[in-house]
């Protein structure tokens, strides 16, 4: 990649996976060892600024690409997609 895309026209409909990664651990579906580790991984690997979410946004349906999901599975955020739908995530294939 050459350069970042600039999504500023977006950033409301867009939530970045650190951010994701924490309304998970805020609403219970994932514990603090778990959302510590996934931390650690999405920091190196997601450079969006930390911004604090509302936790209602998982009572929405979330869209989420290929590489979110290979990215939330590396960092041990859900082993399957199934883990994604039972909180009204969507994935796109």
């Amino acid at each position: 990649m050459e350069r970042e895309a600039d999504l500023q026209e977006y950033a409301e409909l867009i939530l970045s996976t650190k951010a994701f990664a924490s309304l998970l651990s805020a609403g219970g579906h994932t514990d603090s060892q778990a959302h510590e580790r996934a931390g650690r991984f999405l920091n190196i690997q997601d450079h969006a600024p930390h911004i604090e979410d509302d936790p209602l946004l998982l009572e929405h349906r979330i869209y989420l690409d290929d590489l979110t999901v290979g990215y939330l599975q590396t960092a041990g955020i859900c082993k399957r997609p199934a883990v994604v739908t039972s909180i009204s995530g969507y994935t796109h294939r």
